[in-house]
């Protein structure tokens, strides 16, 4: 329908692809925030379910990392959100670092890109899992640069996540409009 529409307003016709992605993208982050806002001002938004996933995610992360510093060795205290290894002030997994919003626009992205139905069945899924685990290791990295290279702690938590999570989520886009995301 996008598409269409485009056809009408746009005389280049190699343009009508990319200016369409854009729109599209766009259009998920755009709900992104919406519900983002929704679930930060109303404390009770979708029945508590909001507020439910984040905790839900939060100490997911949490357990999966404090599993991963006991098969290593540390010693550490972990309640809840809150990792604090001996020797390092400690970590709270926070909403803003749970990685929801690559979750989102992830997902978003790929049901709103191409035709291919079957293999978003399985891609959505399989992206999901492995921007998990990239967020767990990127919270790992985080608590294990703080006991041994404190300085480097700053640039890991602003830059290095930015660089290395949406950029993998961008091959990921990238290979599925490529490879996926239409049948043949």
């Amino acid at each position: 329908m996008l598409n269409s529409i485009l056809r009408k307003f746009i005389r280049d016709k190699n343009l009508i692809e990319p200016v369409e992605f854009v729109i599209k993208v766009s259009l998920v982050y755009f709900i992104w925030r919406c519900l983002k806002y929704l679930g930060e001002t109303y404390p009770g938004f979708l029945w508590g379910g909001w507020s439910w996933f984040y905790d839900f995610i939060g100490n997911l992360l949490a357990n999966c990392d404090a599993a991963i510093l006991s098969v290593l060795g540390y010693k550490f205290v972990h309640q809840g959100r809150n990792i604090v290894v001996e020797g390092a002030r400690g970590i709270y997994f926070s909403d803003l670092c749970l990685g929801i919003a690559p979750l989102f626009i992830f997902s978003g992205i790929i049901l709103l890109f191409g035709n291919n139905h079957k293999a978003k069945v399985w891609f959505i899924p399989m992206g999901l899992i492995l921007i998990f685990w990239i967020n767990v290791f990127r919270l790992l990295a985080l608590i294990l640069i703080q006991v041994h290279h404190k300085e480097y702690f700053q640039f890991a938590h602003e830059y290095l996540y930015v660089a290395v999570t949406y950029g993998i989520i961008f091959l990921m886009v990238i290979w599925w409009m490529n490879k996926l995301a239409f049948k043949k």
